[in-house]
């Protein structure tokens, strides 16, 4: 009996996994963003692939370069809603994020 429950501890110890590990995230790629102006109300459209939903993860855009010349680094967090699928995101300009661009123009990133 003792024997047993030994093989049964050294068996629930289990080895942390040392190296990479599957973040689902293979393949992520932005291929397209539509429409090219943006403005308040716009319906903003990314297509790609290997976009996840809330229950892998918390989906963020980041969008970095220049905007008329100014430097932009944004990120925004996105709800379930937005991520319709495994291949397209979408998500309604609002005042907040128009605001949070900084400056007009056209984007380079």
């Amino acid at each position: 009996m003792r024997a047993l429950v030994l093989w049964i501890l050294v068996c629930g110890c289990a080895p942390e996994i040392v190296g990479p590990r599957d973040t689902g995230l293979e393949g992520l790629a932005l291929t397209k963003v539509d429409p090219g102006l943006l403005l308040p109300g716009t319906l903003l459209v990314l297509t790609g692939q290997s976009f996840v939903p809330s229950t892998l993860g918390q989906t963020q855009v980041r969008l970095t370069g220049t905007l008329g010349g100014a430097a932009v680094d944004l990120e925004v967090s996105l709800e379930d809603q937005n991520v319709v699928s495994g291949s397209r995101i979408e998500l309604t300009v609002n005042d907040t994020l128009f605001a949070m661009l900084g400056a007009t123009g056209s984007f380079d990133g």
